[in-house]
């Protein structure tokens, strides 16, 4: 008689939810998926077969060694799409050809939009429930560490953070005592004329900028053709 292939069981430790619409799923049984590991070896999972409560719609849990829809597993298929040359795959080159050409035929991103909703999908669906090197020896996800973190959060305040992103320029004061900054005129103080001062601003509103003197005083300054405010 002759052996089978090797038969492991698949299941994911976390919860899975609906990709369609974030229900809690159920199991309703299971089915053999096979798949070609990079070695050129047949090997079979039995992945669980999973019901939405909500829209009642039937998915497949599928883990990250898998691309679904194709008979090679994931690590075949990035070193086939990447051009990697320093390793080999099990295919021939009717095989590689598919992958290459399947790959070249998915969506790409035509805008910032789309390029972060992908990122964002690969994110939360990838990275997040993969297991990660750097947690516990390789035996959690991103996800399930962040879940199990007794750790209260710790947020920062938004007007610190808004000041760390604020941008930075040099200026001299002119002779009358003003400075040029984007072609609007702004009044410094005619005690700092000949000085260089280091202009701080936010790129979103250039009708407030901070200036900076040699001493480290921070002062506050308007556009000329509004009211002018300073502070020390």
């Amino acid at each position: 008689m002759k052996r089978g292939n090797p038969e492991f069981f698949v299941k994911s430790v976390e919860q899975s939810f609906c990709p369609c619409c974030g229900g809690c799923l159920k199991v309703i049984g299971s089915r053999k998926r096979e798949f070609i590991n990079s070695e050129g070896a047949v090997v079979v999972l039995i992945i669980r077969r999973l019901r939405c409560c909500e829209c009642e719609k039937i998915h497949h849990e599928l883990p990250d060694i898998l691309v679904p829809y194709k008979r090679y597993g994931s690590e075949s298929v990035e070193v086939v799409v990447s051009g990697d040359n320093k390793h080999s795959v099990a295919a021939d080159e009717s095989t590689i050809y598919r992958l290459r050409s399947w790959f070249d035929s998915l969506e790409k991103p035509k805008s910032l939009d789309a390029l972060n909703e992908f990122f964002r999908v690969w994110l939360e669906e990838c990275y997040q429930n993969k297991t990660h090197s750097a947690l516990e020896n390789n035996a959690k996800t991103p996800s399930s560490a962040y879940s199990s973190d007794s750790k209260p959060l710790k947020f920062i305040d938004i007007d610190i953070l808004a000041n760390a992103f604020l941008h930075f320029e040099e200026r001299k004061v002119d002779k009358s005592g003003c400075i040029s900054f984007q072609g609007k005129k702004y009044e410094v103080g005619l005690s700092f004329i000949g000085c260089t001062v280091n202009v701080v601003y936010d790129p979103a509103d250039i009708s407030v900028l901070i200036y900076i003197i040699k001493n480290n005083h921070l002062r506050l300054v308007k556009w000329l053709f509004k009211t002018i405010i300073h502070f020390y």
